[in-house]
Order: structure tokens, then sequence, then C-alpha cells
């Protein structure tokens, strides 16, 4: 079954809650399954990982929430999973499917801890407010889903950054981009003068993969210095989400490329 739908937040619009969006991947939890969004079936896993072991939901009851690796991407959670690094995972409720739209989060705060689960951090909001100025609650949070109630006009938020990195080389792409460049690996300098890889980034057109495949096999990539938007800086110092946005050949000097904009 698909995901509740989240829209983009925009400006104006007035909620009730906001809920601490993780870095995981989706889950629906009933009494007798465990499942993702595609859905693959992780029952039997459910016992062994912290926030979903000895929960007692009822027969009716459906609840939704996420499926996260701490300090970590989501990409991980299912490497866990083949592993069996059942303690690396946590789980987070975040919302009753089988209860009503509107109800009062304190409501499904009572219910989750009730049948041994845990909310994910929410704070109720004042009226309008910015996302960006309510800060973060948790370490891995990586945005808000703003909401209207349980289920009620789920809207997501996530912040974007961005700063300038050199190109250290480049990974070969595949499936659609067979035979072209599918990724830039970034770079930035640390206090001691030398090179530290932050991110392995794409995002970029077809046009302009087409010809960063073309400057990469003539030599003109590497060195080259550009701009690259992202969320937040991981555990490991690692740009989370980074996607290319443009070229800044003309406008900075790649040893100005400094760990300092990450700070």
């Amino acid at each position: 079954m698909p995901k509740h739908r989240c829209r983009e937040w925009r400006d104006g619009i007035r909620c009730r809650y906001a809920h601490a969006k993780l870095d995981g991947i989706f889950l629906r939890v009933t009494s007798e399954r465990v499942e993702t969004s595609l859905p693959t079936d992780i029952t039997r896993h459910a016992p062994m990982i912290p926030g979903l072991a000895g929960v007692d939901l009822p027969t009716d009851v459906t609840v939704l929430g996420e499926l996260y690796c701490p300090g970590r991407p989501a990409s991980e959670v299912k490497s866990c999973l083949a592993r069996e690094r059942h303690l690396e995972l946590q789980f987070s409720a975040f919302a009753i499917e089988t209860h009503p739209e509107d109800l009062e989060l304190d409501r499904v705060d009572w219910w989750c801890r009730r049948w041994g689960m845990a909310l994910a951090p929410w704070i109720t909001l004042p009226g309008y407010v910015e996302p960006s100025l309510l800060g973060y609650v948790v370490p891995d949070q990586e945005g808000w889903v703003l909401k209207n109630g349980n289920l009620g006009e789920w809207y997501k938020w996530k912040p974007v950054m961005t700063c300038d990195c050199v190109v250290t080389g480049s990974e070969d792409g595949n499936g659609k981009y067979l035979g072209l460049l599918g990724a830039l690996r970034l770079a930035v300098y640390d206090a001691t003068g030398q090179l530290v890889e932050v991110a392995r980034a794409s995002g970029m057109s077809d046009a302009e993969r087409v010809q960063m495949t073309e400057d990469d096999l003539t030599g003109r990539l590497v060195g080259r210095v550009c701009e690259v938007s992202f969320q937040y800086v991981g555990s490991k110092g690692r740009l989370r989400h980074p996607r290319f946005v443009r070229w800044r050949d003309d406008e900075k000097r790649p040893e100005e490329c400094t760990l300092e904009q990450l700070s």
C-alpha cells in the first residue's frame, strides 16, 4: 500500500503540529504483519528491533511509522536488515491509520504508549510558523512533517543548504545512464590543507551529464568547483542528499572550498 500523501509545505499554510521527520523508511505495522511501502514483509525482524519488540497492537489497529538507523542514511536500513544487525535500527510511530484523521497528537501518543510504541517527537504549533525557525529536536532529523491531526493534511518540509566543493573524480552511471557519468565525487579542504571527500552527488540534467562525461574523458573535470545543495551534514561529516546545482569556475577557487562552510 502507498504512503499517506504528504504534500510540500508552502508559505502561509497553518498547521497544528510539527512531527520530526527522521531519515528512515516507511513502515506499516499491524498485530500480524510489519511491511515497508513496496510492500516488503519484514515481520520476522520485528521482535529484535527496538521500538517494535514487545509491541501489543489490537487486531483492528494499524500504525504508520519510520524504521531508521541512527547516525546513518535511510539506505543503510535495508543493509542492516539483510545482515541481521537489528540492534542498529530503531522504530518510531508516526500516526494511527485506523483512527480519525483529526485525532489530537497527545491522544495518538497515549495510544502508542499503551501499545508499547514510542511516537516520533512532535510539537504543538501556535498557528502559522515558518518551519526553518523550528530548529531540530532530535539527532538524525532531516526535516519536519507539519500536520493538522493524526492523519489530517500532511505537509513535508526539508531544509536546503548549499556549499562549494572541488571535483576529485566521478562514478559511472548505470541503467538509464549506462555509459555516462553517474555522479561527481566531491571534496573540501580541511584545516591541514588536505582534501576530504564529503559527497557523491548527481542531480544534473541529461545535457549536463553528457557534457560532464566528455569533460571527464578529456581530463577537464577533476579540479573544477561546483555548488551543491544538501539537507544537512551527517554524523560522519558527509552531506546528506547532495545535488549538483551549478559550476562556479569563474567565481570560486578550489582552495576556497573549505570545511568551514559546513560548520
